[in-house]
């Protein structure tokens, strides 16, 4: 979660993914929490959360998405979700459809549509 790269030497067990995971939702949900400083609807905070697992706990709280909503513009913050569709190849910033699908989940997630 906090970009650095893990090494295993062995396949982890079922066990200890679902631990890895918990831990690190726990960790994330407490810095959405402590980025926010303050109560939002349960599905623009879902939405934060999902982004942040995926673009990290530094990104997330820098984040234009998580500024907006702090400020209660939520179209503005929904909208900068899905800036975060690109990545880095050969030096340029490429979107990626993948990256583009997920946004477009998390947009929809931040409304309170959870099953699309």
């Amino acid at each position: 979660m906090d970009g650095s790269k893990q090494e295993y030497k062995k396949p982890l067990s079922k066990s200890d993914f679902e631990d890895m995971f918990n831990k690190n939702l726990d960790t994330l949900d407490s810095k959405v929490r402590e980025a926010l400083g303050k109560d939002v609807k349960q599905s623009h905070f879902d939405a934060m959360v999902s982004l942040g697992f995926n673009i990290g706990i530094s990104a997330i709280s820098h984040s234009t998405a998580l500024r907006e909503l702090k400020l209660g513009n939520f179209e503005k913050a929904k909208n900068a979700i899905g800036l975060w569709n690109k990545a880095t190849i050969n030096g340029k910033k490429i979107e990626i459809k993948g990256l583009t699908n997920r946004r477009k989940k998390e947009q929809l997630m931040f409304d309170g549509i959870y099953n699309a």
